[in-house]
């Protein structure tokens, strides 16, 4: 009998470091880490690759792929995905995108003479040691990154196939977005854009933690109304380590239930979690 084969591709850019390999444990107890043993073995291999785009993002490509014992296919099966978006604090830090780099030397004038940046024109009261341009050039914040990822797993997705739902859920130590399955783009496009940290009456940004357990439960629920048969799958993505609530329980049990967890690290260091 042909084996179900499913074949998902996934692109998000964005600023990104490793995830932590101890966040959400929730893989499968026997771990391939040769494609070929894996494909050989179970007749499912799953690959993640990325490319350096060369302005400080990277553009990560997550593949399911299989076979049947008398031919290769793939096809694109029904699926929910659930994108989960840390909205936390440190959400608002700016990522570090690249340096000018241009050359720094002696500019003498009537009013101005001193040392410049001969690329981007700034001014140093000492010019620095190797005589290279320290600028930093700075991307808005963290969340702008998830927001724009986000934005392209969207179109991406829902234009392989017209047969995938994806729903929205955000997490700190509260929750303000909770989009369920839709396969409507400008819905999904328009809750990115409102994605935002917790913030006090005044408008000012305002701390609650970081609670990985929040959001895959929100997730979780979302979920809920997938029909069976479907594939299920969670984005998960976040800056750094949870405050409270560390998701490994929760992440096992969706994990059991059939639900395929992926996690995307967003300019993580470990200082990153408010």
């Amino acid at each position: 009998m042909r084996k179900r084969i499913f074949a998902m591709l996934v692109a998000l850019i964005m600023a990104i470091s490793l995830f932590p390999v101890t966040a959400l444990a929730a893989t499968a107890e026997i771990v391939y880490n040769d494609v070929d043993a894996a494909l050989k073995a179970t007749g499912v291999a799953a690959t993640k690759e990325a490319q350096d785009n060369g302005d400080g993002t990277y553009t990560i490509t997550l593949s399911v792929t299989g076979k049947t014992d008398t031919e290769t296919s793939t096809q694109i099966l029904p699926a929910d995905v659930v994108l989960v978006v840390d909205t936390s604090t440190s959400m608002d830090d700016p990522v570090i995108i690249t340096t000018c780099g241009g050359t720094v030397s002696w500019r003498k004038d009537r009013i101005n003479s001193g040392w410049y940046c001969e690329a981007c024109g700034t001014k140093y009261v000492i010019p620095p040691w190797d005589w290279t341009c320290d600028v930093v050039t700075k991307s808005t914040n963290r969340l702008d990154v998830a927001k724009s990822a986000a934005h392209q797993f969207v179109t991406g997705l829902l234009g392989a196939s017209n047969d995938i739902c994806i729903g929205l859920y955000d997490f700190s130590g509260t929750n303000r977005t909770n989009l369920g399955l839709t396969n409507t783009a400008d819905t999904l496009h328009n809750a990115i854009n409102e994605l935002d940290m917790p913030r006090d009456r005044f408008g000012r940004l305002a701390g609650d933690g970081t609670d990985y357990d929040l959001g895959l439960s929100g997730a979780r629920r979302i979920l809920q109304n997938s029909a069976s048969g479907r594939e299920k799958f969670i984005v998960f993505l976040s800056d750094g380590e949870p405050t409270t609530g560390d998701g490994v329980g929760i992440a096992n049990s969706l994990k059991d239930s059939g639900v395929t967890i992926f996690t995307v690290g967003i300019d993580v260091d470990n200082d990153a979690a408010d």
